[in-house]
């Protein structure tokens, strides 16, 4: 993430042996903390958006933090799911450029 336009991407290995680069519009990312217990769990709550061309990151705590698990998953299938009938464009990276 970065540059003048505050541009993210997401790099992956395909099934070919090809990294595969795919520019996002927002991402969330919850990290959980080794420290949580049963009785606090503690995560790190990151997010990006183009349109503000930030990241923002929080830390976040309570007895557990299942209602974020779920609502990132839950929007994660349902993004799954219109990817399919729609799939993203992604663009062949050489690994040597």
């Amino acid at each position: 993430i970065g540059g003048d336009d505050a541009l993210a991407f997401l790099v992956t290995k395909g099934l070919d042996g090809e990294d595969r680069v795919v520019r996002l519009s927002e991402f969330h990312l919850l990290s959980i903390s080794k420290n949580s217990t049963s009785e606090k769990e503690i995560g790190l709550m990151t997010s990006y958006s183009w349109m503000g061309g930030k990241v923002n990151s929080s830390i976040i705590m309570g007895m557990n933090l299942d209602p974020i698990k779920n609502l990132l998953l839950s929007e994660g299938l349902r993004n799954m799911t219109s990817e399919e009938e729609n799939p993203a464009e992604t663009l062949k990276v050489d690994a040597n450029e």
